[in-house]
Parts: C-alpha cells; sequence; structure tokens
C-alpha cells in the first residue's frame, strides 16, 4: 500500500506540470524504483498470485526501460525457481552486457544447482568469468565466492581424492587474495580457518576463527560459532561439550536454520555415543564399587546425552514435519537410545535394580517401536520420490552417496527393530519373573525373621514371668519369716531372768534347813504325811507342764485367730499373699517340732536334777 501511494503521489506531481526537467528526471527514477521495490515484495509473497504480479511488473519495467538491468537478474532468478535453467541463463547471459559479474555469480549458482556430473565444472567456469570481469569494489565478493565454490567442491563425494587437495589450495589462495583485498574481510578469514581445519590442522583452524570472533562486524554471524565448533567436534573428547555451546549460540542467532539444529543434534549423538563406550569399557576393566560407579556415571551421561539429542530433532520435526532427512536421523537416535537402554540390564541382579531395569526396559520397547514406524514412513517418502527430488535431498544433506546408500538400508534397520521389541518383550517377562521371585523370597525371609523375633520374645516373656513367680516366692517367704518372728520371745534383761530363775535364800535357819535337806521316798514331812518319791514328782510336775501347754496353746489360737488376714491379700509389692490356711499349718508344725524339742530339753533337765539330789544324799 505504502508504494501504491508513492507511484500515485509522483504520478501526479508529474501531472501537473510545474516540475523542473531534473526534477522530473529525479521524480521518474524513484517512480522506477518503487515499481521495482514492490515487484520484489511481492515475488517473495507466499501466495501464487503475487509472484505472478511481480514477473509482470518485471517484464513491463524491461519494457519501457531498457537499461534496467536488475529486471533481467531477477527474471533469470524467478526461471531458475521455477526449475527452468536454460531460461534463466538466457536471461542472465542478456544482462551480463550491463552486469557481468553479477550475471556470471547467477549462472554460476544456476549450474552448481544442476546434478549431471559438469555442473560443478560449469559452475566454477562462470565463477572465474566474474572474478576476471570484477572490479576493485567487486573483486573482493567474487574471490570469496570462488573461493567457497571451491571448498564445497573438495567436500563432494563425488570428487576424487586426489582432486579434493586441489580444490582445497585453490580455494585457499582465492580466500587469502579476497583477504589482501579487504584487510577487514572476516569472511575470508573464515574461510582460510575452514580450509586448515579441513586439512586436519585444528589448532591452527582454531586460531583462526577465536581471532575472526574477536571482529565486532560477526557478532551477528552464526557461521564463525558453527566452524569453531566443528573444529572442537572433529578434536573429540572434552571439547565436544565446547562444540555443543559454540552450536547452541549459534542457534541463538538464526533458530530458524536447520543446519545448525543438525549440528547441534550430532553433537550431542556422538557424546552420548562415547560415554556409552567409555561404559562398556569401564565395566570391562575397573572392578570394585569404585568401577561400578564410574559404570553408572558414564550410563547416566550417556541417557542424558541421548535424551537432548531426541529433544532437539523433536523441536526441528515441529519447524518442519515435512522433512525426510529429520525423520531418518531421529530414527537413528531413537534405534540406538533403545539398544542402549537393553544393553544395560544386563548387570540387574539386584531387586532394585531389576525394577529400575523394567522402566528401561519398557522406555526401550517405545524408543525402537517409535524408530520401526518413522523407517516405514521414510521408505514410503523415499519411494514415492522421484529420481530429481532424491537428487537434491542428497546434495542438500551434503553426502549424496551416502544417503542413497542409507535409504536402501531403511528396510533393514526397521526390521532390526522389530526384532530388538521382541527380545525386549521377552527381556521383560523375565525381569517380571525375576522380580516376583524376589518378592517372594523376601516376604519368606520377613515371614522367618519375624517368627524368630516372636520366639524371642516369647522365651523373654517366659523369663519375665519365671523371676516374677521367683520373686513372689521370695517375698512369700519373708512374709513368713516375719510372721514367726513374732512368736520368738528374744532375750531382754536376761540378768533379771537369772535371778528369778535362781530359788531365794531363806532368811531364817528353818528355811534354810528345809532346803538343805531333801526327803527322800518314804520319810514323813513335817505336815505328817509321807513325802511322794522323786517318780511321783516327776509325774506331777509333767501334768502340770502339759496342763500349762494346753493353756499356751489356746492363747495362741485365739491370737493367730486376731491376726489372721483373707485369703489371697495383695501385699505392698503387688503380688498377691496366699491363703491364711496354708500358712497356719506350716505354723502348727513348727509349734509342734519346738514344743517335742522343749519337752525333751526340760526332762533331760529333770532327770539331771534328780541324779544330783541322790548323789548329794550318797554323800551326806
Amino acid at each position: 500500500e505504502a508504494y501504491n501511494t508513492g507511484l500515485e503521489l509522483a504520478e501526479k506531481q508529474m501531472a501537473e506540470g510545474k516540475l523542473r526537467e531534473e526534477e522530473v528526471k529525479d521524480l521518474k527514477v524513484a517512480s522506477l524504483t518503487i515499481r521495482f521495490n514492490r515487484a520484489v515484495l511481492s515475488e517473495s509473497a507466499g501466495d501464487k498470485i503475487q509472484p505472478l504480479q511481480a514477473t509482470q511488473d518485471y517484464m513491463a519495467i524491461r519494457e519501457e526501460n531498457s537499461w534496467y538491468v536488475e529486471t533481467l537478474l531477477r527474471l533469470g532468478a524467478q526461471w531458475k525457481q521455477m526449475g527452468d535453467p536454460e531460461r534463466a541463463v538466457q536471461h542472465f547471459d542478456e544482462a551480463s552486457k550491463q552486469s557481468p559479474v553479477l550475471a556470471a555469480l547467477m549462472s554460476a549458482e544456476v549450474a552448481k544447482s544442476q546434478d549431471n556430473g559438469k555442473g560443478i565444472a560449469k559452475a566454477i567456469e562462470y565463477a572465474e568469468l566474474a572474478a576476471k570481469s570484477a572490479g576493485n569494489k567487486e573483486l573482493h565478493y567474487a574471490q570469496l565466492y570462488l573461493a567457497n565454490l571451491h571448498f564445497e567442491t573438495s567436500s563432494s563425494p563425488r570428487i576424487p581424492p586426489a582432486d579434493r587437495d586441489k580444490h582445497l589450495q585453490k580455494a585457499l589462495q582465492c580466500y587469502s587474495k579476497a583477504l589482501e583485498n579487504g584487510k577487514d574481510s572476516h569472511y575470508a578469514a573464515n574461510g582460510i580457518g575452514m580450509v586448515f581445519a579441513h586439512r586436519g590442522k585444528l589448532a591452527f583452524a582454531r586460531r583462526t576463527f577465536q581471532s575472526v570472533m574477536q571482529q565486532h562486524a560477526v557478532e551477528g554471524d552464526p557461521s564463525v560459532y558453527v566452524n569453531l565448533g566443528h573444529t572442537y567436534m572433529a578434536s573429540g573428547g572434552d571439547n565436544v561439550r565446547k562444540a555443543v555451546a559454540l552450536y547452541e549460540r549459534a542457534l541463538k542467532l538464526k533458530p530458524q536454520d536447520m543446519a545448525i539444529r543438525l549440528y547441534l543434534a550430532k553433537a550431542h549423538f556422538d557424546a552420548a555415543q562415547r560415554a556409552s563406550e567409555a561404559g562398556s569399557t569401564a565395566k570391562l576393566v575397573e572392578g570394585g564399587r569404585g568401577g561400578i560407579a564410574q559404570v553408572k556415571e558414564h550410563e547416566r551421561m550417556a541417557e542424558e546425552e541421548f535424551v537432548r539429542c531426541c529433544g532437539i530433532l523433536g523441536d526441528a520435526m515441529q519447524m518442519w514435519p515435512n522433512d525426510i532427512l529429520l525423520h531418518y536421523n531421529l530414527a537413528i537416535v531413537l534405534e540406538n537410545f533403545g539398544v542402549f537402554l537393553v544393553s544395560m540390564q544386563k548387570r540387574a541382579k539386584r531387586a532394585v535394580a531389576v525394577t529400575e531395569g523394567i522402566q528401561q526396559v519398557t522406555q526401550a520397547m517405545d524408543m525402537l517401536s517409535s524408530a520401526a514406524r518413522l523407517y516405514d514412513y521414510v521408505n514410503a517418502r523415499w519411494q514415492s520420490t522421484s529420481e530429481p527430488d532424491r537428487r537434491r535431498i542428497a546434495v542438500a544433506a551434503g553426502s549424496p552417496a551416502t544417503l542413497v546408500e542409507d535409504m536402501h538400508l531403511v528396510d533393514q534397520h526397521k526390521d532390526y527393530c522389530s526384532y530388538l521389541v521382541s527380545k525386549a518383550e521377552e527381556k521383560l517377562q523375565a525381569l517380571h519373573a525375576s522380580r516376583a521371585s524376589m518378592e517372594g523370597r523376601m516376604i519368606q525371609i520377613r515371614e522367618e525373621k519375624e517368627a524368630k523375633e516372636r520366639e524371642v520374645q516369647e522365651k523373654a516373656d517366659a523369663e519375665a514371668q519365671d523371676n516374677r513367680d521367683r520373686l513372689a516366692e521370695m517375698e512369700e517367704r519373708a512374709l513368713q519369716l516375719m510372721n514367726e518372728s513374732r512368736e520368738i520371745e528374744l532375750g531382754k534383761n536376761l540378768e533379771q531372768l537369772n535371778d528369778k530363775a535362781r530359788p531365794r535364800e531363806p532368811k531364817d535357819a528353818k528355811a534354810k534347813a528345809k532346803i538343805a535337806r531333801t526327803p527322800t521316798d518314804g520319810e514323813v514331812g513335817e505336815d505328817g504325811k509321807p513325802v511322794a518319791s522323786g517318780q511321783k514328782r516327776g509325774k506331777r510336775e509333767k501334768k502340770k507342764k502339759e496342763k500349762k501347754e494346753k493353756t499356751d496353746k489356746e492363747k495362741k489360737d485365739k491370737k493367730d485367730k486376731k491376726e489372721k488376714k483373707p485369703s489371697g491379700a495383695v501385699l505392698a509389692s503387688g503380688i498377691a499373699k496366699p491363703g491364711g490356711d496354708g500358712l497356719k499349718k506350716d505354723k502348727k508344725d513348727k509349734k509342734d517340732k519346738k514344743d517335742k524339742k522343749h519337752k525333751k530339753d526340760k526332762k533331760a533337765k529333770g532327770d539331771g536334777v534328780d541324779g544330783a539330789a541322790k548323789e548329794k544324799k550318797e554323800k551326806k
């Protein structure tokens, strides 16, 4: 709309006729420029109507102004896009009369796109023609284009190895000439680093790229970061991480570049492969816990790199869903990831490892199934693709011969993935059976342990009960002894008791005479009655003693009845006291024994007293 408005204003001013001749010429040139820019803008539109309108505008401008060579160049570019290289070259040849450098370079682009074996050579001829025709201002650009063309030719698989080095030498010469012409040409310096990197001189190439990166002009150019990343990738080892960082930086500068995404995905894939191989080597070489820890660390790193690679390719497929190369690369990554996960389960012997193994094998089956479906899709797409489109895809991949050969092996990859899925199912069943066996064994061990613990607990409870019973018995015995001690007359005031037991001496002589002389059997006493013999006197004393014991026993029984407690009373210690009947019986038995002993001792004492009296009598 802005261009249309500008054209209307220019035509209106020219129609008024108030402008000078020079102003009219300037206004015509401005109108011509506006019409050409409007055609270029229409050409870049997404629909099909606008490019046709652009073609009509180019042709109209060409008819009105034959000197305006840009219209011929744009018409030639349109014929090239429509797949008609001959008409495109015709327009470029016609434009070469007025702009030989641009026309030759655009003709080189047309020749390079033709995959007939002679396109590269023809493109180099056009580029050399442009370099010869270029002036001082155009020489730098022409030399750069020719150098890039030689470098791309050296990487082509169709070029013999002997010719590749020749093209690299020519590329280095052209880059050097471009750098001489433009001292600040970072593109030429970047090209020199590419040549040295391709020849294997990575250290020099890396220094070259680093010096180029220091220039402010290349801060927004991702190619320098990509090239420096390539040198780190070729070095391998820990430099792969540096390459990943450079690729990520380049992707931020140009997020819509699919090639950068593929470079980044390849870097993660190579890192995963190296970590997996390092883990396998550590498995064979290292031993002990340290070796196992190292293997696990390598496996963890490999798994993380595979996941990142899959994520990058998955995001790219969202942006370019119909790209067959993305589908093929993602299938390759998923296949290798699935094989890696299956191989991790060969060490699983513990219950935790078996559980992890089931998860990993299930994940591997999903990966391999997805890879098989992608291979099937790629194979169907490749079979339905025409031969020119196949060549175009191969050229875009950078390795035409290798890609065509890989596409013939897609069916084998698909069958291999299906075979691995079946094997993974068998492995999964075995892991489930192993886990069930381990769980059963663990349940059995747990039950045996619990039974043993119960047995130990029961034994401890029995011992505790025995101790309580023993303590109760000891307390009962102590109680019995306490009760028995109450009946024992302890020796208090023994001197007084001895004085009471000793007969008092009579005060008068008659009493002393009675004591001094004991009557014998048959004698008559003072009262005129015969005195009883010692035998009769002993019987009387025995009857008195028995009567006294009977009285004491009755008193004791009454006392026991008063002190007797209810059966099963609880002591202060909390233990039940035995019934009163058993205690009474034990007390009775002990008292009977004590009484018998007392009688025996008294009898022996009485006999001793009688014997002493007889002996005294005989002496008198």
